[in-house]
């Protein structure tokens, strides 16, 4: 049987790692994506049935995804989203507005992280 050295795991744990955010990552672009076409619809007053149940939902999952890749900031604004879509939901008077800003605020920190994060990997100085 094979035995693995210390520097063999701590390589098979970096790549482990870095598979792991690049996958986080690519979840959370393909939620952002989605997030982005919903509100933009719901931003013009075209709701169909089920859309605030759909964005609390991928709230919860951009919630969970930026948890998994140590994204905390990510992870608050999408937990404001879930609270601002389950307002929303109950029927909240004035509910709906607040929902879509906290979904832009996701979709903007999603974005600036990625940028962010893209940008140190390959050394590129960020601007803020």
């Amino acid at each position: 049987m094979a035995e693995l050295g210390d520097y063999d795991l701590l390589d098979l744990i970096r790549r482990s790692f870095r598979d792991r955010e690049a996958l986080c990552g690519l979840a959370l672009a393909v939620y952002r994506v989605e997030l982005t076409g919903m509100l933009s619809r719901m931003a013009g007053n075209r709701f169909t049935p089920g859309d605030l149940d759909t964005v609390h939902e991928l709230a919860i999952q951009i919630a969970d995804t930026a948890g998994a890749a140590e994204l905390a900031q990510v992870q608050h604004d999408a937990m404001t989203l879930r609270s601002r879509a389950l307002a929303a939901q109950t029927g909240a008077e004035g509910a709906v507005g607040p929902m879509l800003q906290a979904g832009l605020q996701v979709i903007d920190r999603i974005l600036e992280t990625t940028r962010t994060r893209n940008a140190a990997r390959s050394g590129e100085p960020t601007l803020n």
